[in-house]
Parts: C-alpha cells; structure tokens; sequence
C-alpha cells in the first residue's frame, strides 16, 4: 500500500514564492490512507513497529 511522490527536479530546486499554495499533504493523512486511523488494529501494529524501530536505532547509535 505504497503511495510514493514523484517530484520533478525542478519542483526541488526551485523555491516557493510567499503566498504560493504548495499542497502539501500532512504526514498523519498519508499514514492514516495506507494504515488506517488512529485506534484500528492495522495502525495500532504500524505505530507499535515504528516505535520498535526508533528504539532500536537509538538504542545502536
């Protein structure tokens, strides 16, 4: 369930003007898409992993 984001090279190189709509989708929407909301046993078991594996590399590093 992977929803990656193409961006052309241009759209990293060159700055926003102020006031200019970037469009940008918050991080919790995209999880919530492919993981479910917050509370279902899909998105309780990818937050449980994810702070498995930040434990894990503080741990190392």
């Amino acid at each position: 369930m992977s929803h990656a984001r193409a961006l052309d090279s241009n759209s990293i190189q060159q700055p926003f003007e102020e006031g200019e709509s970037r469009d940008i989708t918050p991080l919790e929407d995209l999880i919530a898409e492919d993981f479910g909301s917050k509370g279902t046993p899909e998105r309780t078991q990818f937050d449980e992993e994810c702070d498995a594996f930040i434990a894990e590399y503080i741990n190392n590093n």
